[in-house]
């Protein structure tokens, strides 16, 4: 099991945008057995993927050069003894405008996390 954290800052995303890429997502990743889930909180994008490591691969060379987004800085890049969100083939976590109110939103919907991981996430909620 192989899992990534990235950020990446978006390229002028519609509503419309977004749900395409997130259709494409999660009808690759279901076909792959790719898990995880999606940030967005208006300008960058904070994603957690993992799956079998030649399979994380393949789909973070297609993320480096998708065009709806630039920037790509891996955060975490580590085998893993389990997956953080099982059933997940990709999940959008819906962000709340206020960042005091997107962090209390968001740990009841995300799935347990290392400390590490949770410690990421907790930041980006926190960017605006």
């Amino acid at each position: 099991m192989h899992r990534i954290v990235y950020v990446s800052t978006a390229n002028d995303l519609s509503e419309d945008d977004l749900a395409e890429l997130l259709a494409e997502a999660t009808a690759h990743n279901a076909r792959d057995n790719v898990t995880g889930f999606l940030l967005y909180n208006g300008n960058n994008f904070l994603q957690l993927i993992e799956g079998e490591a030649d399979r994380i691969g393949q789909l973070m060379a297609r993320i480096e050069v998708d065009e709806r987004h630039s920037g790509v800085v891996r955060l975490i890049d580590e085998e893993a003894a389990d997956r953080c969100a099982p059933g997940w083939a990709m999940q959008q976590v819906a962000m709340n405008a206020s960042p005091d109110l997107r962090l209390d939103g968001l740990l009841t919907v995300l799935p347990k996390l290392d400390p590490a991981t949770a410690k990421l996430v907790r930041n980006f909620v926190m960017l605006n």
